[in-house]
Order: structure tokens, then C-alpha cells, then sequence
């Protein structure tokens, strides 16, 4: 069953999935709670809903004893009631991954926090999701909070006492943490970003259980804790808060980022005809095709730097990049002076090819640079044309006195 604690109809949505003999209170310490803090950081409350999943799970289930009574029950005739019962590991993700599919589907990205056994079935739900498209579909980030990744030892004891599947699950070696690992690291390199929190006090989970094979050490993070207190925000300065929450602000911007990096269509209605850029181009006599993949090109690199500087990038950055974007223009412009380029046509089309077989090399030198696309770099050399004190023309010979006669036979049609 899914319970929302904060609805609002965002694109994005945090789900958190308890563990073994739990339920939702696993995230709550007195009257306060994991999900109600995540919620007191502006950010996340603008950008997410935050739900919780929750599913049967008990150390005994006395399925025999209350089948049986069902049974009777019919044989007179009596309507039977539903008899819950302990399902493995497997069993369980298949209902949660239902549950996420019908409940979840509007959401365009999810983030699931899941602890101790929750983990497991987190991980069985994702790899399902590979199963079916591939790919992890709409889970974009897993926080795997003291999960027996490898087992608890506790569980050996356990299931010789119970007769619970899950119990067997979680055994060291048990064959489905054997499924769910060997799988994990055989679609390793498509798997959502995962970051392994560990109790250093954990004596249930202890840190070689709770962080899978072939981990990044940048995705560990040990916390002051025991297996419980983990999943409890008692203490806003424990490592697994701020860490969780580091972690989702992250997403978060990265989300913003690439939104602001997606190519958009430019609707020409002329509100770039007299821009400086626009009008370098017309009394040069460039092709209307190339005007208007100019503008285009414009338009997206005004997007795409104003999304980088909104999360942080400098622009001492971004001022690097135009540096060497304006020496492919300059080596272009002294072909057209050379006379290598018979006009100001071939000129444009030359720097387009320049920063496209560039794109790849000299102008991804950095991960700033990276991120940028080829065509939003061609927008930004007309955004350096764009400014009175860049000096980037297409034909010889131009200046500004040529922009201002333009201006005014153009007054005077």
C-alpha cells in the first residue's frame, strides 16, 4: 500500500520502502519524522512528492493455523477471510513493483530510500524494470540505507527457528541475494546512481553486508549508527541525513540542468530581427536558412548558459569556452580574408563545420565545456556577436557604421 505524505502533483517523487517486521514507522522518531524533515527543505518540497510504500511482513504469520480455520469456515458455509502470509524477497518486489507502476506512472523520475530488506526489494523492482525496458525506466536514484546486500548473519540463527521465507532470504549465501547480486553486477553499468549508507554501529548489517561488489568508494557513506537509528532523523547533523538530502538536491539540479540544456524550438516572429547578431548577418547577405539557424542556435545557448550559471557554474567557466569558440572564428574569418573562402556564406558555413569537428576535442576540454552540445556552441558565438564590444562580423571589411546605415534605409522604405 502506498501512503503519501506530501502530494502536489510534481514531476518527481521520493518513495521510501521499509524493511524486514517493519512498516512506515521505520522513518519516524517521536513526533517527527525522515520524510516531514526531507519536506522543511525548501527545494525538495517545490520539486517532489514523497510517499511511502508499505507491505506484510511479520516474524510469524500463523498462515497453517489460520488457513485451516478458513477452511472449516467454508465447509459450513462461512465466508473465509484473507489470510496474509510472509512472502521471499522475490515475491515481495513483485507486488511493489506493481504497486509503483499503477500508483507511480505519472511521475517522470523517482528516488526510493529503502532500508535493510526494503533494499532487496528495491533492487529486485529495478532489475525488473531492466527486464522489461531495458533500462531502470523512471528510478533514477537509489539510497540503500544498512541494507544486507550480502546477508545478515542474524538470519542463520533465525531460520532455524521460523519458518519465514524472508528470514531464509536474508541468509548469508541464500540463493536470492545470489540472483539479485549476480544480476546487479552484470547490468552494473546501467543501474540508477546508488549510494550504500552503513551503521558503524550496526551489528545486524555491518559495513561489509551493507555495501555491494563493485561499489564506487564515493557512493559509501558511514554513519554514526546502528541498524534502527539509521532510518531515524533524531539529529538533523547525522551523516545519513545530510547525505540523503545532499543526494536528492543533487538530483534535483541535475534535473533543472538538463532541462535548461534541452534543445528548444525558436518561434520566429521576429524578436530577434534587430539584434545585433541578427543584423551582422543580414547586411552580409547571408542566406535566410543560415539567418534562422542563427537565431536558433541563439536562443538555445541563451537557455543553456543561463541554466549553467543557475546552478553554480562560473562564468569564468563559461567565458573559457567562448575564448576558444572566437579563435575557430577568427582561424574561419582569416581563410575569408585569405581569400581561401570565396564569401561571407562559405564563411558561416566554414565555422558551423569548425565547431562541430571541434565539439568532440578542444571544446569538451571540461566538464562545463562537455555538457554544451554543438549547436548550442554555435549560439554562443552569436551571442558573442551580439555584443557592441566583440568584434565578429561575416563579411570584410564591416563595422557598426554599416548596422546604422542599414537602420536608417530601413527607416526610410
Amino acid at each position: 500500500m502506498i501512503e503519501y505524505i506530501s502530494k502536489k502533483g510534481n514531476n518527481n517523487v521520493i518513495l521510501f520502502i521499509h524493511g524486514f517486521t517493519s512498516g512506515n514507522d521505520t522513518w519516524k522518531y517521536n513526533d517527527d519524522s525522515f520524510p516531514k524533515q526531507l519536506l522543511l527543505e525548501e527545494e525538495v518540497e517545490h520539486n517532489f512528492d514523497i510517499a511511502c510504500i508499505s507491505y506484510f511482513t511479520k516474524l510469524m504469520d500463523f498462515k497453517k493455523t489460520r488457513s485451516n480455520m478458513n477452511i472449516l469456515k467454508l465447509l459450513f458455509k462461512q465466508k473465509g477471510e484473507y489470510v496474509a502470509m510472509n512472502k521471499g524477497v522475490i515475491a515481495l518486489s513483485d507486488i511493489v513493483h506493481s504497486q509503483i507502476q499503477l500508483n507511480l506512472d505519472a511521475y517522470e523520475n523517482i528516488i526510493i530510500i529503502a532500508h535493510s530488506m526494503g533494499g532487496l526489494i528495491a533492487k529486485s523492482c529495478i532489475l525488473r524494470n531492466v527486464e522489461l525496458y531495458g533500462n531502470p525506466d523512471k528510478i533514477k536514484l537509489f539510497l540503500s540505507l544498512a541494507v544486507p546486500h550480502h546477508g545478515s548473519n542474524w538470519a542463520n540463527i533465525g531460520k532455524l527457528l521460523f519458518g519465514n521465507k524472508q528470514i531464509i532470504d536474508l541468509a548469508p549465501l541464500s540463493g536470492t541475494l545470489d540472483k539479485l547480486n549476480r544480476e546487479w553486477l552484470d547490468k552494473k553499468d546501467i543501474m540508477p546512481k546508488t549510494i550504500y549508507f552503513y551503521g558503524k554501529d550496526d551489528v545486524v548489517v555491518p559495513e561489509v553486508s551493507a555495501i555491494a561488489l563493485g561499489s564506487d568508494k564515493f557512493c559509501q557513506i558511514a554513519c554514526d549508527d546502528d541498524h534502527f537509528s539509521i532510518s531515524k532523523p533524531d539529529r538533523l547533523s547525522k551523516n545519513c541525513f545530510i547525505g540523503i538530502k545532499k543526494h536528492i538536491l543533487d538530483f534535483s539540479r541535475d534535473v533543472s540542468l538538463k532541462r535548461g540544456l534541452e534543445i528548444k524550438k525558436f518561434h520566429d516572429q521576429g524578436q530577434l530581427d534587430n539584434e545585433l547578431f541578427a543584423l551582422k548577418l543580414i547586411i552580409a547577405d547571408i542566406h535566410t536558412v543560415l539567418v534562422k539557424s542563427a537565431k536558433q542556435s541563439f536562443y538555445n545557448a541563451e537557455y543553456a548558459t543561463r541554466a549553467l550559471l543557475a546552478q553554480g557554474i562560473s562564468q569564468e567557466k563559461l567565458d573559457s569556452l567562448y575564448i576558444l569558440i572566437k579563435e575557430l572564428y577568427i582561424d574561419a574569418f582569416m581563410e575569408l580574408n585569405s581569400e581561401n573562402l570565396k564569401d561571407s556564406n562559405e564563411l558561416v558555413a566554414d565555422i558551423r563545420k569548425r565547431i562541430n569537428e571541434k565539439n568532440s576535442e578542444l571544446l569538451s576540454s571540461t566538464p562545463t565545456h562537455q555538457i554544451i552540445n554543438s549547436f548550442q556552441k554555435n549560439g554562443m558565438l552569436h551571442q558573442l556577436a551580439n555584443k557592441l564590444d566583440e568584434d565578429i562580423w561575416w563579411a570584410i571589411n564591416h563595422s557598426i557604421e554599416n548596422i546604422e546605415e542599414f537602420k536608417r534605409n530601413k527607416t526610410n522604405e
